[in-house]
């Protein structure tokens, strides 16, 4: 450390045991609560053992099966639909038909003298 004063000494030695301490403490100067942090290793634990061990691996499983967990939702919302509209349909040509039988059988009523 030849080169600086005591002073400076004094600061980068301050300096240093300060990034010791939050390296060994696995703080983060990151904008998370105190909670995040402590489930930080949670999650890292999480990735690694879908990545069979792996990070990376992990992260990138994860992506694939949230892709595919979004897309299957949106397919099943897309076949609700579908469903909710083919029995709305069902239910209007039902009802019209019943209508007509109805209609049909007074107006035949009333052709062979039973009707008013």
């Amino acid at each position: 450390m030849e080169g600086f004063n005591p002073t400076q000494k004094e600061e980068l030695k301050e300096l240093l045991d300060e990034s010791l301490k939050a390296a060994q403490t696995n703080a983060c100067g990151c904008l998370i609560s105190e909670e995040m942090k402590r489930e930080m290793p949670h999650v890292e634990q999480s990735f690694r053992a879908i990545g069979e061990g792996k990070l990376e691996r992990g992260v990138e499983r994860f992506r694939a099966n949230n892709e595919m967990i979004t897309q299957f939702r949106q397919n099943k919302k897309d076949t609700v639909k579908a469903l909710v509209r083919w029995a709305g349909i069902g239910l209007a040509f039902f009802t019209v038909w019943a209508l007509w039988r109805g209609f049909a059988a007074k107006i035949a009523s009333i052709n062979t003298g039973g009707g008013m």
